[in-house]
């Protein structure tokens, strides 16, 4: 479309311009001079010659001290692969930043950064809560945060660099729990919330255990092995390992496991990266690294493991893929089950065990759960869950009771009784 000549007017690069888009059917057009800093020749429409004026002086003025921000054909796709591709870290941190900024770059890749508003921005968050963004799953406030907080970073890095003049994502607050409907079915989606549905009762654990007995044979040899590998996932879940601990469990952490006290030592890890997974000879915390002793039913189960992945060894011949030191979660040629394959392998366990609505990580909240319910110390708690903060977290998260466990408590606080009459009284 060619552009529509103006009539000169005495200031330089304003022009009167006839146009419908003002009452008085015509304008002023000012053009601004920003080559110097690579911004061209701007330009914009005014009803009055003083708006046009002191728009064009405006501009002249950010240029001359540096703060000119020019139109960017940058899309938020671009922006966003770009600092990505800036970042450091390791390969784990490095997926979980792609992944929480995945949803943003669905909804609004091929937009221009410049064109952001904040409206755009409550919009595209609340529409990840509600699962409204195609392709993206519904995504918990905790996780929506998350999102917020990377894209707040990436809209940061362009102000500096003079692609955006203002972060308007670090104007939109970060969601609250109430922020979401009651009668939402994934309520706040914070993993701090307590809710007695996420801790097994003690009948469903037996449920889950019996399930996946050795005593109890299918008569199918190699479902039934499938059944028994899954047994000792059922074991140690139990016992409230985080999913890359039990991914990265390898049998050089067993201790005495013939002799009277065996012990595990959890030092690493294994997290899913983009295109498959990494082993980290850490864990999450300095607390992570921790030495547990075993319940006797666990050591049984963990004797029992032992002998079926021997025999698996011997049965997968060349196709055994084991290493030395050998995984003790694995398929049955030896290979590591990777932590999503652990989440399926869970899943398919509470399927035959009749139960649903657990995730594998909240057998760390009834491993929690019915530790406190024990009695034990809040010290010890935390030091068995790998949590560095003496407990707090674990009060927090986990520190509630079950109503059953609850008798004392109602007894204490019940009406006091009146004392008893001294003997010899007259009263």
């Amino acid at each position: 479309m060619a552009r529509q000549k103006g009539e000169p007017t005495r200031y330089p690069n304003i022009d009167k311009l006839v146009t419908s888009r003002f009452e008085r059917g015509y304008g002023y057009r000012a053009r601004a001079d920003a080559r110097a800093v690579g911004g061209g020749q701007p330009e914009k429409t005014f009803p009055t010659l003083a708006e046009a004026r002191d728009w064009q002086a405006s501009v002249e003025a950010k240029v001359a001290d540096g703060t000119f921000i020019g139109k960017q054909m940058l899309t938020v796709s671009q922006a966003i692969q770009n600092w990505l591709d800036g970042q450091r870290g390791e390969a784990n941190t490095k997926s979980a930043r792609a992944s929480a900024l995945a949803p943003i770059v669905k909804a609004l890749g091929d937009r221009r950064v410049q064109t952001i508003t904040k409206k755009d921005v409550e919009d595209t968050l609340r529409k990840l809560i509600d699962g409204e963004i195609e392709g993206v799953e519904k995504r918990s406030v905790v996780y929506t945060n998350t999102t917020r907080s990377k894209w707040a970073t990436v809209w940061k890095d362009l102000m500096a660099q003079g692609v955006l003049p203002r972060n308007v994502v670090e104007l939109v607050v970060p969601f609250k729990a109430n922020d979401i409907p009651t009668d939402s079915p994934q309520g706040s989606g914070n993993e701090d919330e307590i809710d007695l549905r996420r801790r097994l009762t003690d009948d469903e654990i037996r449920a889950l255990l019996d399930a996946h007995s050795p005593f109890t044979v299918s008569g199918k040899p190699r479902a039934e092995r499938v059944r028994l590998r899954r047994a000792i996932l059922i074991e140690l879940a139990l016992l409230g390992l985080r999913r890359a601990e039990l991914a990265g469990l390898r049998w050089s952490g067993i201790r005495d496991l013939d002799g009277d006290s065996p012990t595990l030592r959890i030092d690493r890890t294994r997290v899913p990266v983009t295109g498959g997974t990494e082993e980290k000879k850490k864990g999450k915390t300095r607390a992570a690294r921790r030495t547990l002793l075993l319940p006797a039913e666990t050591v049984q189960a963990l004797r029992r493991h032992r002998d079926l992945q021997k025999a698996d060894k011997v049965r997968s011949g060349t196709r055994w893929k084991g290493e030395d030191d050998l995984y003790m979660i694995t398929k049955d040629n030896g290979t590591p089950l990777s932590p999503r394959s652990l989440d399926k392998a869970w899943h398919e366990a509470m399927t035959v065990a009749g139960i649903s609505g657990y995730r594998l990580h909240d057998m760390r909240h009834t491993a929690a759960s019915r530790l406190l319910s024990a009695g034990v110390p809040l010290m010890d708690v935390a030091t068995w869950l790998g949590h560095a903060d003496g407990g707090v977290l674990a009060l927090r998260v986990y520190g509630h009771t079950d109503p059953a466990d609850l008798g004392k408590a109602a007894a204490a606080l019940g009406r006091p009784r009146p004392a008893e009459t001294p003997h010899g009284s007259d009263t």
